[in-house]
């Protein structure tokens, strides 16, 4: 699990951004809250679960950075860093208030609010929100993704503090169901990890040195 610059459709992909940005080499690593324990995930064969309140200790800016509206699902980003980028991204807040979560506006288009806490109770993210100026539909809801800028002795404490879990991997060309394989289904080519969660739990165990002991 190592850091690594934006690949993905965004407004931060560095191809996009000119060499003095602050963001051309951010370094992040993504992870996405999963309520749903018995689903088949499309990203792999292994959860690793953090305690948040270690994260926002360890983290201590949140910044909204942008929505992006697929065909059927909306991804909402949010940054967790140690770096100042007030001039860039908008503050974020999750914690609850009696008039609401406490968090600046994401846009006119955007008034969603896709994870809130109040004091004392657990973190929980919203389901699904307005799609960009209303086109199209929310089939698959809100994904919300938090992108940790983050160092390789970042990458090794995460895993040190994670408690992971083998998931079922959702092979490519799965019948009625358009989150597909995430890695080779784009490609067109069969899926090489077409593991369930038994086979995945006696991987782990056999690689469990190797790949989770770090000095």
């Amino acid at each position: 699990m190592e850091p690594n610059s934006i690949t993905h459709f965004s407004a931060f992909h560095p191809d996009g951004l000119p060499e003095d940005h602050p963001c051309k080499n951010l370094q992040v690593l993504w992870f996405s809250p999963q309520e749903d324990l018995d689903a088949n995930s499309r990203y792999g064969n292994i959860e690793f679960s953090l305690d948040i309140h270690w994260v926002l200790n360890r983290w201590k800016r949140v910044y909204y950075i942008e929505n992006v509206s697929y065909p059927t699902v909306t991804h909402c980003r949010v940054l967790l860093t140690n770096t100042d980028y007030g001039e860039l991204f908008r503050e974020y807040a999750p914690t609850a208030t009696i008039e609401g979560p406490r968090l600046l506006p994401l846009s006119n288009n955007h008034p969603c609010n896709p994870w809130t806490s109040n004091k004392g109770r657990p973190h929980t993210v919203c389901e699904d929100c307005p799609r960009y100026m209303e086109e199209g539909f929310n089939r698959h809801g809100l994904i919300l993704e938090f992108l940790i800028e983050a160092t390789d002795r970042d990458a090794k404490e995460i895993v040190r503090r994670s408690w992971r879990r083998p998931r079922d991997h959702l092979p490519s060309d799965d019948e009625g169901d358009d989150l597909w394989c995430h890695t080779y289904e784009r490609r067109n080519q069969e899926c090489e990890f077409k593991m369930n969660r038994h086979e995945a739990k006696r991987q782990m165990k056999r690689e469990n040195r190797n790949f989770f002991n770090f000095r």
